[in-house]
């Protein structure tokens, strides 16, 4: 008996998982290598994985009950951009346990909070930021303006973006004074012109490194950079492929990381995801690479 208990414990069926995302989060994770194939394979030893993007002509809400119902799961991950309220949704299903990255606690018993260590990530970019203005081969551009600037631009600010923000910006003033830090925020997910007149009027101020929290305006703020100079730090890794010369840094969460940890993870606490800093090709090719610390950015 003795014998044969580790053995019928390790034939015990692994807890099911179905992973429901946005067309935009799968195509950023298909990005990153990270596609369902990829996501089933990282997670083998922990779930029986099933991926499903949701139908972004279909009522989100409507779909994802059907799609959850229809698994039978366990577990159900929702990505962050799904247009639902998962609080309602974990109540319609109180027999699932729901997992989602949110600002504040669940008050739904069967729905977990997900927290992505992005403030620690942030806080990292900001010294790295405020340590970048010190690399004049690295910034290029005009010094005529005096000393150069980061940027801090904002589409709009939301309630964890804006504890990002505060995170980068305690980062950078542990290395830099605040009068080399500028602050806009556009006011707009879509207004190009506004976005525009913004990432001029930094630039006069001297802004050489942009930290974008843009959204879907950082593909505009990106083609601004390429044609007018200006480095960027991002959110994610969207753009350092169309834009190697501008991207300096990108953060890159570790979705399969956090999964992973919700069999670890007590109840009543949130499951946190590993953040990593990635360094675009324009700094992995900078001999100045070494003077800014964070030699993991580079391996």
């Amino acid at each position: 008996m003795l014998i044969l208990f580790p053995l019928l414990l390790s034939c015990r069926p692994l807890p099911s998982l179905l992973v429901l995302l946005d067309p935009y989060t799968a195509e950023l994770l298909a990005a990153e290598g990270l596609d369902a194939a990829a996501l089933r394979r990282e997670l083998r030893a922990a779930f029986r994985v099933r991926v499903q993007v949701v139908d972004p002509l279909a009522e989100a809400a409507v779909e994802a009950e059907r799609l959850a119902r229809a698994s039978g799961a366990g577990w159900v991950f929702l990505a962050p951009l799904l247009p639902l309220d998962a609080e309602a949704l974990a109540a319609s299903l109180p027999e699932v346990r729901f997992l989602r990255e949110q600002p504040l606690s669940p008050r739904a018993p069967n729905l977990r909070r997900l927290r992505f260590q992005r403030e620690e990530a942030w806080r990292a970019a900001g010294t790295i930021a405020a340590r970048m203005l010190t690399q004049p081969s690295l910034l290029g551009g005009d010094q005529a303006r005096g000393a150069p600037k980061a940027g801090l631009l904002q589409a709009v600010p939301t309630l964890q973006g804006s504890l990002e923000a505060d995170a980068f910006r305690q980062g950078f003033l542990s290395e830099a004074g605040p009068e080399l830090l500028v602050e806009r925020t556009i006011g707009s997910l879509t207004d190009t012109g506004q976005a525009r007149r913004l990432l001029e009027r930094m630039q006069e101020e001297g802004v050489a490194v942009f930290m974008l929290k843009t959204y879907a305006l950082s593909g505009f703020c990106l083609e601004f950079l390429r044609a007018e100079g200006g480095m960027a730090i991002l959110e994610d890794g969207a753009g350092r492929g169309a834009f190697p010369d501008q991207v300096a840094l990108w953060l890159e969460e570790d979705l399969a990381g956090a999964l992973r940890n919700l069999g670890s993870t007590p109840d009543g606490e949130p499951v946190l995801g590993p953040v990593r800093l990635r360094s675009g090709a324009v700094l992995r090719s900078s001999p100045a690479r070494a003077e800014l610390g964070f030699p993991e950015m580079f391996e």
